[in-house]
């Protein structure tokens, strides 16, 4: 895995950049997790009332119940750092904790699917459309998570 220190973009850019060819070779996968922050109840509301107010077509309060949004612009980063690299793969992984504990033997379940390059950013590539497949990606999530938790 590549950690990245979010408390400064440009050097987070960076340190993708310098780290992704080296760890990403050819023939190799990538897992991204690209979620800002911990799901935490106030986090969700406080994103769900910014997204409604910001754009309130989306209706972010009635679908995004159990996750934050990620941020766009890592991702997009990251993919940029990349592009040379033919065989680097794409994966949307969902964790979904059933039942919350805080101890060992909870129980997860993992959500796997491959995303092609393509679907993911676009023909040309462009981070409006990276958004717009982030936004679907996250309304299955949710849907998904609260699904497992029912």
């Amino acid at each position: 895995g590549i950690f990245i220190d979010r408390s400064d973009r440009t050097s987070s850019i960076e340190q993708i950049r310098l780290h992704a060819a080296s760890v990403l070779t050819p023939g190799t996968g990538a897992v991204i997790f690209p979620d800002q922050q911990r799901p935490y109840p106030r986090r969700i509301r406080h994103q769900q009332r910014e997204w409604d107010r910001k754009q309130p077509d989306l209706q972010v309060s009635k679908w995004m119940t159990d996750t934050c949004f990620p941020k766009s612009g890592g991702l997009w980063h990251f993919a940029d750092a990349i592009t040379e690299l033919d065989a680097v793969r794409f994966l949307d992984c969902t964790v979904v904790e059933p039942e919350t504990v805080y101890h060992y033997g909870g129980e997860l379940h993992f959500d796997v699917r491959e995303i092609s390059r393509r679907e993911l950013l676009g023909e040309p590539e462009n981070e409006e459309h990276l958004r717009t497949k982030l936004i679907e990606l996250w309304q299955r999530k949710n849907e998904m998570m609260r699904e497992r938790r029912t």
